[in-house]
């Protein structure tokens, strides 16, 4: 029996923009304290969420996506704005969203992880790609409007940082979140 593996391809995020992000949590969380806030050491940019797979499909993955990052040399992203999933009355997800457009490097990159992974099997995203770092996660339905109002009068400083490698991470599911672990690394030429 093989080895199933919870898995993602994702961008990580330098640990100085790390401590900006603690800090701006830390601004913010007074408004929401009962949310499930994300520890920012497990904030990542998600390219494609590979779920549950036997290992040998995830070997294959890697296989797979060996060539494609030499087609990218490494690029800057922005961090700039705080929203919510769907929207901002009644979210379900609050995240740190990503400046970026479908011409960038960064859109073009996650659809080419789509476009090589099709073939293995692995369905294309239907919904639109949405960059994000995923800041809290909302069990019940509550008012953020005060969260809001703070955040339209305090936003997340604009912060850009270089991304110079892809990641296949494993996730593993614990009582207190989620832990991940690199699988394999691919360095942006």
């Amino acid at each position: 029996m093989s080895e199933i593996i919870r898995s993602f391809i994702a961008i990580d995020i330098p640990q100085e923009v790390r401590e900006k992000i603690v800090q701006y949590q830390t601004r913010i969380k007074s408004f929401a304290p009962q949310l499930k806030w994300v520890h920012p050491n497990a904030m990542h940019i998600t390219l494609k969420f590979l779920g549950n797979q036997p290992a040998e499909r995830i070997d294959a993955v890697i296989a797979r996506l060996f060539d494609l990052p030499k087609n990218y040399r490494p690029f800057s992203i922005v961090i700039s704005e705080f929203g919510g999933f769907p929207n901002e009355r009644r979210p379900r997800v609050l995240w740190l969203g990503i400046q970026s457009q479908p011409h960038e490097p960064l859109f073009r990159l996650q659809n080419d992880i789509e476009d090589y992974l099709e073939p293995l099997g692995f369905e294309k995203e239907k919904r639109r790609f949405s960059p994000h770092l995923t800041m809290a996660r909302v069990k019940f339905p509550r008012d953020f409007s005060e969260l809001f109002a703070f955040v339209n009068q305090y936003p997340f400083q604009k912060t850009e940082f270089p991304v110079s490698e892809l990641i296949v991470m494993r996730s593993i599911l614990r009582p207190r979140g989620a832990q991940y672990t690199p699988i394999q690394k691919y360095s942006l030429r």
